[in-house]
């Protein structure tokens, strides 16, 4: 069993903004959100919104889980749930900066594209706090 394993646990609703917060923090250098929020202000302001609407409802679902006190987090969606397409949709049209909405809109109908057809639960996101990267946290999950 990994040594990890142990440390996870299913979150709580009260669970939810403390991970959010901790992908905020996670996904600070990562190359794909930074693309979408090249100002360091815009990305603090919208990135956890765009998380919530995104894979949110892994925390009403029971499909949360989180590691150590939040540290981290693994947000799954259940085969019969989806994103809030409509609140992503209304999230990145506002905050993504114009020159990018047709890239980014792409990007999303290609994720959408290469998804499976048949009922499967979907890893909608998974980080860990930046000091804890390249732990080999996420295996636990």
């Amino acid at each position: 069993m990994n040594e990890n394993a142990s440390r996870i646990v299913a979150a709580r609703p009260t669970d939810m903004e403390p991970s959010i917060s901790v992908m905020v923090r996670a996904f600070a250098a990562d190359p794909v959100a930074r693309w979408m929020y090249r100002d360091p202000q815009r990305y603090l302001i919208y990135f956890g919104r765009f998380i919530r609407a995104f894979a949110g409802t892994a925390f009403s679902t029971g499909t949360a889980w989180c590691f150590e006190s939040n540290l981290g987090a693994a947000l799954w969606l259940p085969q019969e749930v989806k994103p809030d397409t409509d609140a992503v949709a209304s999230i990145l049209g506002e905050s993504v900066p114009r020159d990018l909405t047709a890239d980014v809109n792409s990007m999303f109908a290609e994720m959408t594209a290469y998804h499976p057809h048949h009922p499967h639960w979907y890893l909608a996101t998974i980080g860990v706090e930046p000091h804890l990267h390249g732990k080999g946290l996420d295996r636990g999950y």
